[in-house]
């Protein structure tokens, strides 16, 4: 079936807007329908947010069934902060770096590409390097993971390039206006936007398979949240997501013994017990180590 005027507008609201919360989504179909009610079979009452949440996802499959064969398509992703969802438009090229091609130079490519890694590839699941050393330690020229398929930026075009460190300053600076990076004032440290985590997904979880994980409620790439201590159980969890689900369990306890409950890891199903990921000092949620010590209700 071909796409309606309300689909038309719907994708020119993200053309212009690039991203468009979730929150705005109720605002943004509520305006569409009003311009277009033959195209919705939905009553006055049907308008309230619980059906308009119902009915988009078909909506918006319908507008992703069309833009595949564009290698485009409309992104959910989430704030891994604050647990907000938002909607983008990406590129599915197989070289989703080729979408950069006419805003960055060269140089200027294989540099974020080598500070993603480096972000990516950090010790102890901290997922960010020191601004210091993104300024002086991260080299130019394209020797990241991500540019071993990628014919577009030679390793000998930009190895004798060099930039001063004002330059670079203004080009991090670049990449964080630009929302591919993400820094939080005042603890001189970089890391990848949630942005760049749900645009680049795919290639990501390709390089670095064994760096990075998806988390087992969502889907959406980990660099801030916890993973579950069990020896041997890379289980991630964002901590919106975890949060969620604790609640939920908390809601349920009228129903549970008075002698408490025991969380499980929903992969594992050994007790739930966390470290955090991500630095502590970018996480902005409360640092919160689960442990859990009463008798046991178990999460399927």
């Amino acid at each position: 079936m071909e796409l309606n005027q309300s689909h038309h507008l719907f994708i020119q609201k993200l053309l212009n807007g690039r991203v468009v919360d979730g929150l705005d989504i109720k605002s943004l179909m509520e305006g569409i329908i009003e311009c277009y009610p033959s195209e919705f079979d939905l009553t006055e009452e049907d308008t309230q947010y619980s059906q308009i949440e119902l009915i988009f996802p078909q909506f918006l499959n319908k507008i992703n069934s069309h833009l595949f064969s564009l290698d485009l398509e409309i992104r959910k992703g989430l704030n891994q902060t604050n647990g907000e969802i938002f909607y983008h438009l990406i590129n599915l090229n197989p070289d989703e770096f080729s979408q950069l091609a006419t805003n960055y130079s060269a140089l200027e490519l294989g540099y974020l590409k080598n500070l993603i890694e480096s972000i990516i590839t950090s010790s102890h699941l901290e997922f960010s390097i020191k601004m210091s050393s993104a300024l002086r330690d991260v080299p130019l020229h394209t020797t990241s993971a991500l540019s071993q398929q990628d014919n577009q930026v030679p390793q000998s075009q930009s190895a004798g390039s060099n930039l001063t460190k004002l330059e670079r300053q203004q080009l991090i600076d670049r990449f964080i206006q630009d929302d591919w990076l993400y820094t939080l004032e005042g603890t001189g440290l970089l890391t990848v936007s949630d942005r760049c985590l749900n645009e680049l997904r795919d290639k990501l979880i390709n390089e670095f398979e064994e760096d990075i994980w998806q988390c087992k409620l969502c889907m959406n790439l980990v660099t801030q949240g916890y993973l579950c201590k069990s020896p041997n159980c890379n289980t991630y969890y964002h901590h919106p997501c975890l949060d969620k689900l604790l609640k939920d369990i908390e809601d349920n306890r009228t129903s549970l013994s008075d002698r408490g409950f025991q969380v499980k890891c929903l992969s594992c199903h050994n007790e739930l017990k966390t470290k955090l990921v991500g630095h502590r000092d970018l996480c902005q949620f409360n640092q919160i180590y689960l442990d859990f010590n009463t008798s046991s209700q178990t999460l399927n």
